[in-house]
């Protein structure tokens, strides 16, 4: 492991740590089952660790991964339209979609 990479690894890791679970309430909150949510974490900290060159740290390092979180979010609720749209509904057996208000601060 190069020197770099050796300080990608630990960016990564000290972002995982103090975010994993602020970011994972966060899914919870907004997904259909705590399984979708944990899919989305896992997908929001692996588009981080691609992206790590350019993560900020600190708060925004912070924010950065809820807008993350926010768009693996959005995929997964538009792949869940997509696929019940040739079924012509919006829900599909073992696929609960709640649509949450938007809240401006």
């Amino acid at each position: 492991m190069t020197s770099r990479s050796s300080d990608q690894a630990e960016k990564f890791t000290e972002l995982f740590r103090a975010n994993r679970l602020d970011i994972l309430k966060y899914l919870i909150r907004r997904s259909a089952s705590p399984e979708e949510a944990a899919d989305a974490l896992a997908e929001t900290f692996l588009v981080a660790w691609r992206r790590i060159d350019i993560v900020p740290y600190g708060l925004e390092g912070r924010l950065w991964l809820y807008g993350v979180a926010r768009n693996v979010l959005f995929k997964q609720f538009a792949k869940i339209v997509a696929g019940s749209a040739g079924r012509g509904s919006a829900s599909s057996p073992g696929h609960r979609v709640r649509i949450l208000p938007t809240v401006s601060a």
